[in-house]
């Protein structure tokens, strides 16, 4: 009866562990910033030389502009414009 009643306890225990894994890991992705969309964009500012340019506001006017649209497909192509 000993180990029936160990196997028992530790299956009722897995019960509060999973639910209090996920409202960590939900609490996690909700309060840390970034997503998937956004380490793309960095990842292509690096590849770029860094986003940086030295010509001032109006330069970095146009860049901007196609970040943006780029943004807006990429969070079409993962499909996180879907419900």
């Amino acid at each position: 009866m000993g180990l029936l009643s160990y196997i028992l306890r530790r299956l009722l225990l897995a019960i509060p562990t999973f639910v209090g894994i996920t409202l960590v890991c939900f609490a996690l992705i909700h309060v840390v910033p970034g997503g998937p969309v956004e380490e793309r964009l960095r990842a292509m500012r690096s590849m770029d030389g860094g986003g940086e340019s030295s010509g001032g506001a109006v330069s970095r006017s146009g860049p901007s502009s196609v970040a943006e649209e780029y943004r807006q497909e990429l969070i079409r192509h993962y499909g996180f414009d879907q419900p």
